[in-house]
Formats: C-alpha cells, sequence, structure tokens
C-alpha cells in the first residue's frame, strides 16, 4: 500500500474509536469540551506511534526469532506502559502530567492504544511508526470534531429521549460514515 493509502486507511477508513472502536469510554467521557478533547487527543496521538513502532520491534526482534508469539498482549501491555510512563518519569511529571491535564496510567490502559499497536502490523519499522502516527491524528481529529459538535448539541433543544448519551452515540455513528466515505479515495483508478 502506498503511503498515501496508510495514512488515509489508519487515519480516516479504519479511524481507531470511530471504526474500531477502540477507546470508546474516554472519547465519549472526556471530550465535553474542546480543550479536554485536545489534551485526550495529543496524549494518545503522541503514543500511538511510540506503541505502533515498539510493537513491530518487539514482534520482530524478540518474540518471532524466539517462537514466542502466544505472548504477545503481555509482552505489549508492558512496553506500552512503559512507553507511556517513561517520559513522565524523565520529565519528572510523576503520575500526572504537567500541562496534560490526564493521568498518565489512563493513557497506558487506553484500549485504543494497545489496538494500535496490535493492529499496526506493517512490514516495516517506519510503515509502522506512520500508520500509528496517523492512527493517533485520526483519533485527535475525531476527538476534537466530536467535542465541537457535543458544544453545539448542548446548547440546542433536543428531544429528552436524546438527550445525553443517545444523541452522542448517534453523532458518533454518523460521524464513523462520514470517516469511511474517504475509503472511496482509496479505490479510485490512479
Amino acid at each position: 500500500m502506498s503511503w498515501a493509502g496508510t495514512i488515509l486507511t489508519y487515519a480516516f477508513v479504519n479511524n481507531v474509536v470511530l471504526v474500531e472502536l477502540l477507546g470508546v469510554c474516554p472519547f465519549l467521557g472526556i471530550t465535553r469540551s474542546p480543550r479536554a478533547a485536545l489534551r485526550l487527543g495529543l496524549t494518545t496521538a503522541a503514543a500511538m506511534p511510540a506503541a505502533a513502532a515498539a510493537s513491530w520491534a518487539l514482534r520482530r526482534f524478540v518474540l518471532d526469532p524466539l517462537g514466542l508469539q502466544s505472548l504477545q498482549l503481555l509482552a505489549l501491555c508492558l512496553i506500552l506502559a512503559l512507553v507511556v510512563l517513561l517520559p513522565a518519569a524523565a520529565l519528572g511529571a510523576g503520575p500526572r502530567a504537567r500541562g496534560l491535564g490526564l493521568l498518565l496510567p489512563h493513557a497506558a490502559a487506553s484500549c485504543a492504544v494497545l489496538g494500535v499497536a496490535l493492529g499496526t502490523a506493517e512490514p516495516g519499522g517506519l510503515a509502522s511508526l506512520a500508520a500509528g502516527a496517523a492512527a493517533g491524528a485520526g483519533f485527535l481529529a475525531a476527538a476534537l470534531l466530536f467535542s465541537g459538535l457535543r458544544e453545539r448539541m448542548d446548547k440546542e433543544r433536543t428531544p429528552r429521549a436524546l438527550r445525553g448519551l443517545p444523541l452522542s452515540l448517534v453523532t458518533a455513528g454518523l460521524m464513523a460514515m462520514c470517516f469511511m466515505a474517504f475509503d472511496r479515495l482509496l479505490n479510485l483508478p490512479g
């Protein structure tokens, strides 16, 4: 697949939160304001390329040569905790990162980051890094768009039965359909 195809696929067509349904809990819970959505999106977008690259290296240099593919999930969970927590420790931020406003264990345990690490089985390290970065950018874009829509929905009059979570789920479903429309771009003749 071309670089543009990889980026469009992981950012939009197979968006980790809207299509793959990974990381839905923080997506629905934290995106009440654009500022919180930006923090969540940046934290997750920063972790995803590192997680994809670390998972590629772990598979390529440790698990596959030793025949330990069955330990992939356990090894990835440990690696991802290190990928997210080590930068915070290096900055002296402790369990709470200054400026991020999110608990880092929340980001470390995010199933979206783990899903990207498991799902970006690209043939090369650079391709895995690009896929992780594209997935992170897609998560960030979805979180920011959704927070803007939620602000607008909170101001509008809606039927009582649709207020809150039901309308949020309908909106997220419509966003997923819009993001999947990028699949048509990938199928256009060269």
